[in-house]
């Protein structure tokens, strides 16, 4: 189970990481000039634009409880409190 949530939460990251780069490729064969997707990069990667935030929040939350659950679960393994594995 350990191997299974390591392996979910790296690949998981690493799909949140691809959609964000592929926006960023969309973005820059959509763009009519370099000012125009540099003003949309501007604006979407903002500190101050809380819904894109909120979104990458969001899409990474099953990537940071499996981390927990590997955790927990290595943790438990290492006190010897796990039965039956």
């Amino acid at each position: 189970m350990k191997i299974f949530l390591k392996w979910f939460w790296k690949l998981w990251i690493g799909l949140v990481l691809i959609l964000n780069i592929l926006g960023l490729i969309g973005a820059s064969l959509n763009g009519d000039s370099v000012l125009d997707i540099v003003n949309y990069l501007q604006e979407t990667y903002s500190p101050f634009n809380v819904w894109t935030h909120t979104l990458n929040l969001i899409l990474l939350a099953p990537a940071f409880v499996a981390y927990r659950w590997e955790n927990r679960l290595q943790h438990r393994g290492e006190q010897g409190v796990i039965k039956g594995d």
